[in-house]
């Protein structure tokens, strides 16, 4: 008997549900542009990448690790580590100094500071923080990673 029931409403939803199309199908309106369109940016040629990944002790990837790569005193740029401490940061290596640095804050860390002459360019680093003598606050790793925001590239 539940069989029954089962079958007639399984029937008067199948039958009673109707496909709708489209009878007018919107116009697909290709657009063309004859002149150059303006950028504000700048072309980069001297792009260049350092490529590491920031873990703790144990070889644990840290997600959202604020780093800073120091050029001069007036440029600097800046990168973020995603979720398994995979960082990408992009520099114009023209614009590198032999004082140049990177500059790695993570809360509950202490603070790297790794001259730019000891980082290997273009190929991955595992770069580990440790817990030493002086930790990063959460504020002061918030208010370094809201600060180099303000860094070009």
């Amino acid at each position: 008997m539940m069989n029954k029931y089962f079958l007639v409403l399984l029937s008067i939803v199948v039958f009673s549900c109707k496909s709708k199309q489209l009878k007018d199908l919107p116009a697909v309106v290709v657009y063309k542009v004859d002149e150059p369109i303006e950028d504000d940016g700048e072309t980069v040629d001297n792009k260049s990448f350092l490529y590491y990944d920031i873990t703790d002790k144990r070889g644990n990837g840290l997600k959202a690790v604020a780093s800073k790569l120091v050029a001069d005193e007036d440029f600097c740029y800046n990168a973020y580590s995603g979720l398994n401490g995979f960082t990408q940061l992009n520099y114009d290596h023209t614009k590198i100094t032999k004082d140049s640095y990177l500059e790695i804050v993570y809360k509950g860390f202490s603070k790297e500071k790794i001259p730019f002459a000891r980082l290997e360019k273009g190929k991955l680093q595992v770069i580990q923080l440790k817990r030493g003598d002086s930790i990063v606050t959460k504020e002061a790793y918030e208010k370094f990673y809201e600060e180099i925001r303000k860094c070009s590239w």
